[in-house]
């Protein structure tokens, strides 16, 4: 499942990336 990690940290950063620029 280590591509699955990969996945999710990919789009954790992503997410925080888009709330960072709302505020």
């Amino acid at each position: 499942m280590q591509y699955t990690r990969d996945l999710l940290m990919k789009m954790d950063k992503e997410v925080r990336a888009e709330v960072y620029l709302q505020h």
